[in-house]
């Protein structure tokens, strides 16, 4: 059985202590808040920089309904396309919906507690009562970048379903998602958001490896995954064989990370470029938010603020017309209602699905770029990589570099010689050094 330590004393966490548990001052980056503002009668967000954490939150009105994004960001929004890490899992609650509506906001906590023991789950590491419902929180002890978001938003529908009965909203499980702030009040009810479990110390409660979660979470481990990819890329070599073409070493990815890292790439190489003259913008933005849709970590009703956010980040001052992308949200709404396109007798989405070749032509992508992208490479960098990682494999193993042989080589050569020097003959020296009389001689000439 898992052990859990506990601590219900709600009183020593206020807004800053919860969020610190996945927001560092001193990252890089950015953090959301979004408050009621009963003046206007909307919402009101604003973005502050992580190091500003601690001003923001002990500026804020704890009498004003007021939320927190959970992940970081670069930029001055919260776009899932300009997500920079993020440092928890989490599962938001809305149980007063589900058999469990009579219990109080502890016993739910326990509830949960133990439905995460029973199904071998991690237990969570803090759990908060926003109100209403609950926000069940595991941490991780490192952030993961906004390139390993498929896999975590893999995490989170496992997590979802799993707590499904118990309310789990699947509309509230994105990375930009912002849950409300411990020590503020939810108006509906007149209850203030607080912390009524941790797992561990109050000061740091159980974080967790996010490999080592993700594998207790989803039906296949990272090692099972690749096993099957490999497997999967082995049938594929020997059909290719078969049929006498060339199979090049890449590594292989999932579909949906294969399209966010190809995202991602196009977004480094606009960087690489010190920023895009004006007739490569909507190239870039149109690619780019056909891999973000393609890689279904964006949803069609949000691609106007995701590739408002995209164009931003290509340039600030650029009014992006929003007509050149229509043709695109087209094939994206039909792509996310299942539909296909048949061509010589196969399916495919109606979404772009291009080769690398065809993306380095069309980016013009030079050799040195491509080394500093992730996917989008060429089949010369593919090998390249290919025998950098079969050679940290050999040596992982214990086989020697060149240069280590040559100058081990080298020193069993001056060895040799100072026997020899000595007037001990071939067969001695041979004895002396634990090798065979043609290798003495090999190393005396």
């Amino acid at each position: 059985m898992q052990h859990v330590k506990h601590n219900l004393q709600p009183d020593l966490f206020d807004g800053l202590a919860e969020a610190r548990y996945y927001h560092d001052p001193k990252r890089f980056g950015t953090f959301a808040i979004l408050r009621d503002d009963p003046t206007r009668k909307k919402k009101v967000q604003r973005t502050y920089p992580l190091r500003e954490l601690a001003q923001v939150i002990d500026s804020l009105d704890p009498n004003t309904d007021t939320w927190i994004s959970q992940g970081e960001f670069k930029g001055f929004n919260r776009r899932v396309v300009n997500l920079l890490r993020t440092g928890v899992i989490f599962a938001d609650l809305d149980y007063y919906y589900t058999p469990f509506s009579s219990y109080d906001p502890e016993a739910m906590a326990w509830a949960v507690v133990q439905r995460c023991h029973d199904e071998g789950l991690p237990i969570p590491s803090v759990v908060l009562f926003s109100g209403r419902g609950l926000q069940v929180k595991w941490l991780l002890d490192d952030p993961i970048p906004g390139r390993a978001l498929p896999r975590w938003n893999a995490v989170q529908q496992a997590l979802g379903a799993a707590l499904a009965d118990m309310g789990a909203d699947p509309s509230a499980r994105d990375a930009s998602r912002v849950l409300r702030l411990c020590g503020t009040v939810n108006t509906k009810t007149q209850e203030y958001a607080r912390v009524v479990y941790v797992n561990g110390s109050m000061h740091a409660p159980t974080a967790y490896s996010f490999d080592e979660f993700a594998d207790s979470v989803l039906p296949l481990t990272r090692d099972e995954l690749q096993q099957k990819r490999e497997a999967r890329q082995a049938r594929r070599e020997r059909l290719i064989l078969i049929e006498g073409h060339r199979q090049g070493p890449l590594k292989g990815l999932h579909g949906g990370q294969l399209a966010w890292d190809r995202m991602h790439d196009l977004k480094r190489l606009a960087e690489l470029r010190g920023g895009l003259q004006e007739g490569e913008r909507m190239t870039f933005l149109l690619w780019q938010m056909n891999f973000a849709f393609l890689s279904g970590q964006i949803h069609p009703s949000q691609s106007w603020y995701e590739a408002k956010s995209l164009a931003a980040s290509i340039d600030p001052s650029w009014n992006m017309p929003i007509g050149d992308l229509s043709t695109l949200y087209a094939k994206a709404k039909a792509h996310q209602r299942g539909e296909r396109i048949e061509l010589n007798g196969r399916e495919y989405t109606p979404l772009y699905t291009p080769k690398n070749q065809t993306l380095i032509e069309i980016f013009r992508i030079t050799p040195d770029e491509e080394r500093q992208l992730r996917t989008i490479v060429s089949e010369g960098e593919s090998l390249r990589r290919h025998r950098e990682r079969e050679k940290a494999r050999r040596r992982a193993q214990g086989a020697q570099s060149r240069e280590e042989y040559l100058k081990a080589t080298a020193s069993r050569k001056t060895q040799a010689r100072a026997l020899r020097e000595q007037g001990l003959s071939i067969r001695k020296i041979a004895t002396a050094m634990e090798t065979s009389v043609s290798q003495v001689q090999r190393l005396l000439r």
